[in-house]
């Protein structure tokens, strides 16, 4: 799972990283920056699976970044942190898609909370997303299996008849044969 964490406050900054790297798992790859431009960088260059933004960034708003990632990936995961907190900005950042939004300090076990769950919902949207593959393919595979079957069917049903028809031609021969054999047999008879 891919993590990028947005905070242009040095020791915000660390203290997220550190909290990050305690929950991450061997194959989590976190990616910390301090610049909303760095971050798109990396949006348009990684696929991310979790955003982590504060709100009031040197070049740009968390709400502006949210905004283009959505547009990038819309099922990016996002959390929005800040320390001027208002209803108002709440409300835009979940208007925009924002799953969660946090005002500081944050408490690092919330953070961590917050985190986690993100982290099983994208698990869980992979997963479903996995599962609709495999039934597709499934689907598919048996909708080409089923018109296989068909046509196998219907050539073989072509062979039955092609079959039949000769057997019944040879049986007529049979039967033709059979009276020629009498026939011979009797004038044999009575030539003898």
């Amino acid at each position: 799972m891919r993590i990028l964490c947005i905070e242009d406050d040095i020791q915000l900054k660390d203290m997220y990283e550190r909290a990050l790297y305690t929950i991450s798992l061997h194959d989590d790859d976190i990616i910390m920056c301090e610049t909303g431009e760095n971050a798109l960088n990396i949006l348009r260059e990684k696929y991310v699976d979790i955003i982590i933004t504060d709100l009031m960034l040197p070049d740009m708003s968390g709400i502006d970044i949210l905004k283009i990632a959505k547009n990038i990936n819309d099922k990016i995961e996002v959390i929005v942190l800040t320390g001027y907190g208002s209803i108002e900005t709440a409300v835009e950042a979940i208007r925009n898609g924002a799953r969660d939004y946090l005002t500081k300090p944050v408490h690092l076990e919330i953070f961590v909370e917050k985190v986690n769950n993100l982290r099983d919902l994208v698990n869980r949207y992979d997963e479903i997303e996995e599962y609709r593959f495999a039934k597709e393919m499934i689907e598919g595979n048996a909708k080409d299996t089923v018109m296989q079957l068909e046509i196998n069917l219907n050539k073989c049903l072509l062979k039955t008849k092609k079959i039949i028809k000769i057997l019944a031609n040879n049986k007529k021969d049979n039967e033709k044969l059979l009276e020629i054999e009498k026939i011979l047999k009797t004038k044999k008879n009575v030539n003898i």
